[in-house]
């Protein structure tokens, strides 16, 4: 019997597969990369670096990076600001011609951003049927934000994946492991604040796994640790004279449109400090990590990241996956009624707010529409639905006597 099982679910399997090639194919021709002027930015200084490295100079000086691309088109920044791990990581690049070293690391990151969302759907156990996945894999392949990172060739999809990996292993109570895969997601610090978060829930492996795989990792590279710091400071400080516009955080997005003077300052500390409050709030009350209510405190964390870390990208934005993932699923659990319809509108508004904004420029020719800046509300809109969701879950329990399951996760009526 058992056997006989497994031929639908290969069916199954199959169908999947072929519907996500489909879906990468579909992907390629919506977005004509060659034809862009910023095709493979920032992959040509990743490459330079490994390149760099591999020849036993430093890459994080400024003349190594035109030294060793190659003669490819570098962004305006041209400058390695990535840890030395990275440099390893992407280093089989660095023996391929950069036309197609480009594509490899395209398509290399189409099939990790479909594994990223197969390792969150795991790890929170949704049971979602093969024509729902399907859609949704669909869905999360016009993420607006993923086709910003393809174009220009960024790293944020690497991210992602180490981040969806080390999740997966703690759910499955491998919190050493999960610590390993997730220093790997360091080269960029938008993650940072995952690191007090585990702290406070007491995760001791998992941040033991995250300090020695981390130490592994840097200690061949210990003489350009300092190069790497002094590089990540100026670079940031090169990127902020740009002004807002580059920019996806909601600082940036307060810079922007409110006036530069007494008393909107304050406004826009005020306004950030209340943000981060509500998410300690959100994130005090101590939970199993096997909850549904874990999820969501993980969720609220890295959109918090997003968020109050200035110097956010659009390509940045590919982490709300993980977050949007955790809301969907949480969200198709709920009954039908206002809350679920109040849920359902601020996720469709965080997919469709760059493409209304991409509408609003046509439409009016206004190029202000089309700036990194309007991206703020995919995070914003986001969070607002994680708050809903982790307040709505606290009401019912003290309300309706509901409590989560230790194990499952799933609402269960308290006993006496």
């Amino acid at each position: 019997m058992r056997a006989d099982l497994r031929y639908p679910r290969r069916i199954s399997n199959i169908i999947i597969l072929t519907l996500s090639v489909a879906a990468l194919v579909g992907l390629l021709l919506f977005a004509p990369l060659p034809t862009g002027g910023s095709w493979g930015w920032d992959v040509a200084i990743f490459r330079a670096g490994a390149r760099a490295l591999m020849q036993g100079q430093n890459p994080y000086l400024p003349a190594n990076i035109p030294r060793f691309a190659d003669g490819a088109q570098l962004a305006t920044i041209p400058f390695y600001t990535y840890s030395p791990v990275f440099a390893a990581l992407v280093a089989p690049l660095a023996a391929l011609p950069p036309w197609v070293a480009f594509r490899f690391w395209f398509l290399g990151n189409l099939g990790l951003y479909f594994a990223s969302i197969l390792l969150i759907i795991k790890a929170i156990g949704w049971k979602i049927n093969t024509r729902g996945l399907v859609l949704l894999v669909l869905a999360m392949a016009a993420f607006a934000p993923l086709r910003t990172l393809l174009i220009i060739g960024q790293s944020g999809v690497v991210m992602l994946f180490f981040l969806s990996l080390s999740f997966w292993l703690l759910k499955h109570n491998r919190p050493g492991w999960a610590g390993a895969a997730l220093s790997l997601a360091f080269f960029k610090p938008h993650l940072v604040l995952l690191l007090p978060f585990f702290v406070w829930r007491r995760q001791w492996r998992l941040l033991g796994g995250f300090l020695a795989a981390t130490a592994l990792a840097v200690l061949p590279f210990w003489s350009l640790v300092g190069d790497w710091i002094h590089t990540v400071f100026s670079t940031r400080g090169a990127n902020i004279q740009y002004g807002c516009l580059p920019f996806s955080s909601l600082p940036m997005f307060l810079k922007c449109v409110m006036p530069d003077q007494f008393p909107w300052t304050w406004t826009i500390w005020g306004i950030l400090v209340l943000v981060g409050l509500v998410g300690l709030w959100l994130l005090w009350e101590p939970v199993p990590t096997t909850s549904h209510r874990f999820d969501l405190q993980v969720a609220a964390v890295i959109l918090l990241g997003l968020l109050l870390i200035d110097n956010i990208r659009v390509a940045d934005q590919v982490l709300a996956i993980f977050p949007m993932l955790i809301v969907f699923h949480e969200t198709s659990l709920l009954p039908k009624g206002w809350l679920k319809r109040a849920l359902i509108s601020l996720v469709m508004a965080a997919y469709l707010t760059p493409y209304i904004a991409d509408g609003i420029s046509l439409a009016t020719k206004d190029m202000m529409w089309i700036q990194p800046i309007w991206y703020t509300f995919v995070t914003l809109c986001l969070f607002g639905a994680v708050v809903i969701l982790i307040l709505s879950g606290r009401w019912r329990e003290s309300h309706h006597g509901m409590k989560e399951s230790k194990y499952g996760g799933k609402l269960i009526q308290a006993q006496p």
